[in-house]
């Protein structure tokens, strides 16, 4: 039987992970649900952005399995790629790209149209980078945490908290409470 229908995605080695974002992440059970974005080193020599995987579950795989580097990823642009990897299982891959550090051409379509939807809602905001000190084109992504009724890091249970938005999260101005997303 032929092959000739088999999905084909050509994937290159990623040597090593580079950078992680420093965001808590709590769950219970492997494979978390969500984590810390991070790049790799590829073989190319160029630094690529994971989209579909999280930190957490890379390093648990690489601890308790027998992953190890290189691992396969495919280049969906010059500063983005997914692990394409099959030694590692389904359910450790993200089907959702994290809406802060991908770019929103990038984002899966069913993703694209979930977030227009929360936009014309408002229960989200987005606005598109201008600046050149900033990566041009990203797009940042603003949740209402107040309506989800999110919980702040380090606050006060009883304030009624004045929500200030930061750059990379929010910050109750009354007891220091902070959320990063």
């Amino acid at each position: 039987m032929s092959d000739d229908h088999t999905p084909r995605f050509d994937t290159i080695k990623a040597l090593s992970v580079r950078t992680v974002t420093l965001v808590g992440v709590h769950y219970d059970k492997y494979p978390f649900p969500s984590g810390n974005c991070f790049d790799v080193k590829a073989e190319d020599g160029k630094v690529y952005n994971i989209l579909n995987f999280n930190n957490e579950n890379l390093k648990h795989l690489l601890k308790t399995t027998r992953l190890k580097w290189p691992i396969e990823i495919h280049p969906l642009s010059e500063r983005h790629a997914v692990i394409h990897d099959p030694r590692i299982p389904a359910d450790y891959y993200s089907a959702k790209f994290c809406e802060a550090c991908s770019p929103y051409d990038l984002l899966p379509l069913p993703q694209k149209l979930a977030l227009a939807r929360r936009v014309l809602t408002g229960q989200d905001k987005y606005s598109k980078c201008e600046e050149e000190g900033l990566i041009k084109g990203m797009v940042f992504v603003t949740k209402d945490l107040r309506k989800e009724n999110q919980s702040l890091w380090d606050s006060d249970p009883d304030c009624e908290h004045d929500i200030v938005e930061k750059p990379s999260g929010i910050e109750c101005s009354k007891c220091g409470g902070w959320f990063c997303y």
